[in-house]
């Protein structure tokens, strides 16, 4: 399933019509802003028991489905499932600096409130999962952060990333969730109140502070030595 949608969304249409022919390609084109919208509108036209997800700048291994396929079908209470994570560059070159993973549900858990471990373009989802939360419903930045809080409050699904590396994530300038204004701070601290009030843990301060625009600028920082040191 491909959905196009955004501002070069007819000339992604077009390319892939004219250049792919295989049959399993579900395409729609669609007029419908924000990265949310797309994801909703997918899922719901998708009657698979597993949802992948998958950026166009990223790069998944090429056994990624099927090992993360093989640990769902043997494991039914997982809800959302992630793996380890390479970061690259704009060339595709591996940076030191690491993503931010842990593997079991508890320390997912502990985590979230204050830190996305979950890669959002490395998960593959049970459908089930996705529907009875009610899909993604945060239109700003972090939608997929958001939609966690809610699987988290559920209880009923746990998080699982496994331990070997199999997805290549590419960081650049021009990520969304790397822009430090204070728009997108605000945006993503609602949800973090939210999630404060909802359950009383304070740990979702954390959090908030974890976005907000001078220490984004910090973390950018020592990025930068860490990447110039090596």
């Amino acid at each position: 399933i491909i959905v196009c949608n955004g501002e070069k969304a007819s000339d992604v249409k077009m390319h892939i019509e004219e250049n792919f022919t295989d049959d399993r390609i579900v395409l729609f084109f669609i007029n419908l802003s924000g990265l949310s919208n797309a994801l909703n509108y997918g899922i719901c036209n998708s009657s698979s028991k597993y949802i992948a997800r998958q950026d166009a700048d990223d790069v998944s291994h090429k056994d990624r489905l099927s090992k993360q396929i093989a640990y769902l079908e043997s494991n039914h209470n997982i809800g959302v499932l992630g793996c380890g994570v390479q970061l690259i560059d704009g060339h595709s070159k591996p940076l030191p600096d690491k993503f931010i993973s842990v593997n079991l549900d508890l320390s997912i858990r502990r985590l979230l409130p204050v830190i996305n471990s979950m890669c959002h373009p490395a998960l593959i989802y049970r459908r089930q999962c996705i529907i009875e939360v009610g899909g993604y419903k945060f239109g700003g930045l972090s939608e997929d952060h958001e939609l966690y809080l809610r699987i988290l409050r559920m209880k009923k699904w746990k998080f699982h990333n496994l331990s070997e590396t199999l997805f290549d994530y590419r960081r650049h300038d021009g990520q969304l969730t790397s822009q430090g204004s204070y728009k997108n701070f605000c945006d993503i601290s609602s949800f973090m109140m939210g999630h404060i009030l909802l359950t009383g843990n304070l740990f979702g301060i954390l959090g908030i502070l974890w976005v907000f625009p001078p220490v984004i600028f910090f973390k950018r920082l020592v990025r930068k030595l860490i990447r110039f040191s090596v």
